[in-house]
C-alpha cells in the first residue's frame, strides 16, 4: 500500500467519518478488499487506520466479500431460479452461486478491470490483437470458475453499472442482451476513454478500465449457462450494513444463513 496511499486513505476515513457522524451514524464500520488481501504492508497498514470511533479494519476473503455483495443486492429478483451473482472490482472478481434452499457458495479470483488492464496494457482504443489479448486472459482467469446450471448473472459495482451508459435503453431495463455487450465493445473500439467519458458522464479513469470488464463479462457468459443478464445497483457497502443490522458483532459467521433467509423470505 505504501506511506502516501495509507496517509491518503486515513485522511478519507476521518473524511467520512465526519460526514456519517454529521448524519446521525452510531457506528461506523471499515472493511477492505483485494488491495489489502495482496499487500505485504497489510499489518502496519491496518495499524495505521485504527482511528477513533471507527471499527477496527477487517479485511474480507473472497467469500465474506461475495456474500456481502449478495446481501446488498437492490432489486428484486426471481430467488426460485438459479442464479450467479459477480461483483467485478478492479483487482478482483467475486462470484455467488444461488439455488433455491441451498448455501450459497461463493468465490473469488484474483483479477478484476484494473488489473486486467495491467496484464494486457492495451492501446486507446484496445487494437483488435489487444481485444483478443483481453478475452484470452479473461478466459484464463476465469478458467477455476465451474458453475452449475443458472438461469440469471447478476452483475454489481462500479465496472458494470457503467457499462450500462454505453447503449442509453439498458439504463431503464437494468438488463444486458447478447447483442447490447456487442454495442457497448463497439463503441469502446471506436472511441478514445476521454471520448468515451465526454460522451457517457463517465470519468476517464472508469472508461480505460472498461475494455477490460467487457472481456470479464464475456469470459463469464462462456463459462456459465445463464440465459440473462441484468445489473442490480447494489452492493458490498449496502451488504455490510444489512449484515451488522440483523446480526451485529457476529456478522462474519453468520453470513451464509443471512443470505439464505434473506431470499427465503423475498420468495413468500
Amino acid at each position: 500500500i505504501g506511506r502516501k496511499a495509507t496517509t491518503a486513505i486515513s485522511e478519507a476515513l476521518a473524511a467520512f467519518r465526519t460526514r456519517a457522524s454529521i448524519l446521525g451514524a452510531d457506528e461506523l464500520f471499515v472493511v477492505a478488499t483485494e488491495p489489502f488481501r495482496r499487500a505485504r504492508d497489510q499489518e502496519s497498514v491496518l495499524r495505521a487506520l485504527r482511528l477513533p470511533k471507527l471499527s477496527a479494519p477487517i479485511v474480507l476473503t473472497h467469500e465474506e466479500e461475495g456474500l456481502l455483495t449478495v446481501l446488498g443486492l437492490h432489486h428484486g429478483h426471481d430467488h426460485s431460479l438459479p442464479q450467479l451473482v459477480v461483483d467485478i472490482g478492479g483487482g478482483s472478481t467475486e462470484a455467488v452461486e444461488l439455488h433455491p434452499g441451498e448455501l450459497p457458495r461463493a468465490i473469488g479470483v484474483s483479477v478484476g478491470s484494473a488489473r486486467l488492464m495491467a496484464r494486457v496494457s492495451y492501446q486507446d482504443p484496445p487494437r483488435p490483437r489487444e481485444w483478443q489479448e483481453l478475452r484470452r486472459h479473461a478466459q484464463i482467469a476465469l478458467a477455476d470458475l465451474t458453475v452449475a446450471d443458472v438461469h440469471r448473472l447478476i452483475l454489481v459495482g462500479g465496472t458494470a453499472t457503467r457499462l450500462l451508459k454505453l447503449v442509453p435503453a439498458t439504463l431503464i431495463s437494468r438488463t444486458i442482451e447478447r447483442e447490447d455487450l456487442a454495442a457497448m465493445g463497439e463503441r469502446l473500439v471506436a472511441l478514445t476513454a476521454k471520448e468515451v467519458a465526454e460522451r457517457f458522464a463517465i470519468s476517464q479513469r472508469r472508461a480505460r478500465l472498461l475494455p477490460a470488464g467487457i472481456a470479464i463479462v464475456e469470459a463469464l457468459l462462456q463459462r456459465t449457462t445463464a440465459r440473462e443478464v441484468t445489473v442490480d445497483r447494489g452492493g458490498i457497502r449496502e451488504g455490510l450494513v444489512v449484515a451488522v443490522a440483523r446480526a451485529g458483532d457476529g456478522w462474519r459467521d453468520a453470513l451464509p444463513t443471512l443470505v439464505m433467509e434473506t431470499r427465503a423470505g423475498s420468495s413468500r
